[in-house]
């Protein structure tokens, strides 16, 4: 048995060089039984055999000073471990040779059994962040049928960067956690995977070498930290490591301090029209009917959204180009700006371009053949939902070609006259090209950090052709952040996500608070917009609107329009908060409620506070901020406020909002 300690941590090993022990400053247990590494290796016909540090022996563990270099060797893989404690995280750097025939396609680390977590939550970054309350429960309803091992393990899945906005993930229990992290400067494609089997759980950060025989490869980064108190810690280690390479953008003024946008479809895939350009200076005035100034425009192009790509072109029948340009110049004069969409990845299959070249540079799978997505969007009818209509596939980013297509994009914008340019979807997985004639590893992990690069090589050709015009794109990624001026999301942190946890986009915003994000799926007057609007100002997120899946402005929802107008009167009177101060969630909060949900903002010597909560009747509660004293109140919706020595006692109303002013005592 070999240790590693200091004050924050203790680390163990036993004979076989396996991980037998991990405890953090509150002497906590969380290793159930011993693991450390788990690969998959190819061989012929065989694509997904396992290979588990315990089967192979151990050649060597030295410890010299916190560090430990444990070598696992037979006669066909040799991995190396360097183990080292730093303060109150351990980190594990992994050096893979492959001496056989097979291909290693997976390492997966650390595989450790951390028993049955009965009373575990599980929070990661999909889509920003989404949280699992019952990790047990969570696995029982989650199988893959018959396309997994369901008889050797249920699995979650989490893949970074695309849907994982943050390379981490964190196990909590009441008071304390687990934090799981890929600290690795290569960005190369991350699966947060864990495992549930008869035996327990194992949380896995899983990367994909593909090495042959006589190839090795080192992955860094990888760190396990148990810390007490709440998720916050989880995020701070994470943003601490993100500091080595993250430089915040500078977004221009107005896309720093606007309230959102209009998001309207000119015309569809299905050929149907909503709007012609003449219509935009209406378009703009049905927005600032709400205080939103800023139009949003999508299919403004021939062939419709979600068609065509990239054969970007102005439509003749929506007025054609020059009164494109024309309209776009109105809505400037009428105090209003102009976002174009673009398409940042996809390729039209039905297009000339992809006959002509689109096919060449095209991403092709793992066997070489072309990837392929659909997008099936309807009207009136329902054979294009059930058949589909267009199909399309993916450029590579290594290939120039491509890139110099995303660079016409940004000419044709310049050339109408917009305020910024909206690549959709460059936040969204990129699937690993197989082609080799592109000049990359096959297949290529690390396709994602490219795009990264282009996206920032985009945003500087688009900054030196016209100075200060915005760029955006869509779902969150701290790997594109440092690139772009804004994120439309897809998780706006409200209700479900997708794959059935809680959204919990604070774990995001929390770790990247200068990162502007908007909101999402507001479509109409019905159910709880208001709450929705709540929120969305709560968290200090921009507005996306989006009326009948953005088919008609925010005149045909008075209500939604007129409440957002209330909301957006309360953001202008408090917008140095979300301009210039940090968001800090709850850390300096106490609350008795909480349902209450708290959410704060510092500036200077100054806190803003908002509170409100999605019952259907009234909630109660005491708040106080340690060091902070009260100065005044507003918000929305009936509410109460009180006084009470050292605290304030609170009375919210359904649906209402409070925003309460602290200064530093």
């Amino acid at each position: 048995m070999k240790t590693l300690a200091n004050e924050q941590l203790r680390i163990q090993f036993d004979n076989n060089g396996l991980i037998s022990s991990l405890t953090g400053a509150d002497g906590h247990e969380v290793v159930m039984a011993p693991g450390l590494w788990r690969i998959i290796y190819q061989h012929g016909d065989d694509m997904e055999i396992e290979l588990l540090a315990r089967d192979i022996p151990l050649s060597s563990l030295t410890i010299s000073g916190s560090n430990v270099i444990i070598t696992h060797e037979s006669e066909i893989v040799k991995v190396c471990t360097l183990v080292q404690l730093k303060a109150d995280r351990v980190q594990f750097d992994v050096t893979i040779e492959n001496k056989s025939d097979f291909v290693i396609s997976e390492f997966q680390f650390p595989y450790v059994n951390l028993g049955e977590l009965p009373d575990s939550s599980l929070l990661w970054s999909s889509l920003g962040g989404e949280l699992f309350n019952d990790l047990p429960a969570t696995f029982a309803k989650w199988h893959s049928g018959y396309m997994g091992q369901d008889n050797e393990a249920i699995a979650l899945n989490n893949l970074y960067p695309g849907q994982a906005a943050m390379n981490c993930f964190t196990i909590l229990e009441y008071g304390r956690g687990l934090y799981f992290g890929s600290h690795d400067p290569t960005f190369q494609n991350t699966l947060h995977h864990l495992r549930s089997s008869d035996d327990g759980i194992r949380a896995l950060l899983v990367k994909y070498p593909y090495i042959k025989k006589g190839e090795s490869t080192t992955i860094e980064g990888f760190t396990i930290a148990p810390f007490s108190g709440s998720w916050h810690s989880a995020a701070r280690i994470y943003r601490q490591w993100a500091d080595s390479w993250f430089n915040s953008s500078t977004p221009p003024k107005w896309i720093r301090e606007f309230n959102g946008w209009q998001r309207l479809i000119m015309r569809h895939q299905y050929g149907q029209t909503f709007f012609t350009y003449e219509d935009l200076p209406e378009m703009l005035a049905d927005g600032m009917e709400a205080g939103i100034d800023t139009l949003l425009l999508f299919g403004w192009w021939k062939n419709g959204m979600d068609a065509g790509y990239p054969e970007y072109y102005a439509d003749n029948n929506q007025g054609g180009f020059h009164v494109q340009k024309e309209c776009i110049e109105k809505v400037h004069k009428n105090g209003g700006r102009v976002m174009l969409y673009f398409n940042g990845q996809l390729i039209d299959k039905a297009t000339q371009y992809y006959r002509e070249e689109g096919h060449r540079i095209s991403v092709k799978d793992i066997r070489g053949v072309e990837h392929t997505e659909t997008y099936n969007f309807g009207g009136a009818g329902t054979a294009l939902r059930q058949f589909g209509n267009r199909v399309f596939t993916t450029g590579c980013f290594v290939c120039r070609e491509w890139v110099n297509v995303l660079k016409n994009c940004i000419d044709i914008a310049i050339e109408a006259g917009v305020d910024a340019i909206f690549f959709d979807q460059f936040g969204n997985r990129l699937w690993p090209c197989g082609d080799p004639s592109h000049g990359h590893r096959v297949p290529d992990m690390r396709g994602f950090d490219t795009k990264a690069k282009i996206v920032g090589e985009l945003h500087d050709y688009a900054e030196s052709r016209k100075p200060g015009i915005g760029y955006g794109t869509e779902m969150v990624s701290d790997r594109l952040a440092p690139y772009v001026d804004f994120f439309h999301t897809v998780n706006c942190g409200y209700g479900r996500c997708w794959t059935g946890g809680e959204a919990f986009l604070e774990w995001f915003r929390y770790a990247f608070p200068e990162v502007i994000i908007s909101d999402r799926e507001i479509r109409d007057d019905k159910g709880d917009y208001k709450r929705r609007v709540n929120h969305a100002l709560q968290m200090g997120l921009k507005s996306d609107v989006e009326i009948y899946r953005c088919r008609a402005t925010i005149a045909e929802a008075p209500k939604y329009r007129d409440y957002l107008a209330e909301a957006n009167a309360l953001r202008k009177e408090l917008n140095p908060f979300f301009v210039y101060g940090t968001f800090l969630d709850d850390v300096l909060v106490c609350s008795t409620n909480p349902d209450i949900r708290v959410k704060t903002y510092k500036l200077r010597d100054q806190i803003l506070l908002f509170a409100t909560h999605r019952q259907n009747e009234s909630l109660e509660g005491m708040i106080s901020l340690p060091g902070f004293e009260y100065q005044s109140h507003t918000g929305l919706g009936d509410f109460n406020v009180e006084r009470q020595r050292e605290q304030l006692f609170l009375e919210l109303h359904a649906d209402a909002l409070v925003a309460i002013l602290f200064r530093e005592k």
